[in-house]
């Protein structure tokens, strides 16, 4: 699984139906360029003491189903224009509370032959933390770095959301509600 130091997240208040929520995510990311196939991997959560194997993502829609009927979701990658990705649900119930996108630092970071960071994919990845808000209906979407390891946990978020506490302000993306934007400059 990549960990990577850039993710979006979005956040859902009441939770989403996770079978619409996944397909919905993966038309976005293959609109975008995406590609879920074989050199793809199926994370599947664990379930109490059961642990599972990775397991290479075979058929796309029968990858796409098991991750939105497992009790505890998990993470799939996926080959985007740029290199590789990883989409974690979380959630339970059949309910999917926040969706974690991360992007390794290779993608954005990325310099042309002339040592000019190529805004390209960022350009690319605000379009699709816009577009899973939008289309989604999240109460909140972020697109930061070192999110997850900086200790952000959705859990948290969902609360702060829930009182209507919402206190942080992220760099790069930070979209709120229906139609209140807070975007934040791109990295120079």
């Amino acid at each position: 699984m990549i960990m990577a130091p850039y993710e979006i997240i979005s956040i859902y208040l009441k939770g989403q139906k996770s079978d619409d929520l996944v397909k919905l995510i993966h038309q976005i990311l293959i609109k975008q360029g995406g590609d879920l196939n074989f050199s793809c991997l199926l994370f599947l959560n664990d379930i109490g003491d059961e642990e599972f194997e990775p397991e290479e993502v075979i058929n796309s829609q029968e990858s796409l189903e098991k991750i939105s009927s497992w009790p505890s979701y998990g993470t799939i990658t996926y080959d985007m224009p740029e290199g590789e990705v990883s989409v974690t649900f979380d959630g339970e119930n059949k309910q999917i509370f926040s969706v974690t996108i991360s992007v390794p630092n290779s993608i954005l970071e990325k310099e042309d032959i002339f040592g000019k960071r190529e805004d390209d994919s960022w350009k690319r990845y605000v379009s699709i933390a816009t577009q899973i808000h939008e289309s989604t209906a999240a109460n909140r979407t972020i697109f930061d770095w070192g999110l997850i390891e900086n200790g952000f946990k959705w859990t948290e978020e969902l609360e702060k959301l829930k009182s209507g506490k919402i206190s942080e302000k992220y760099k790069y993306l930070d979209l709120i509600a229906r139609n209140e934007y807070l975007v934040r400059s791109l990295p120079s």
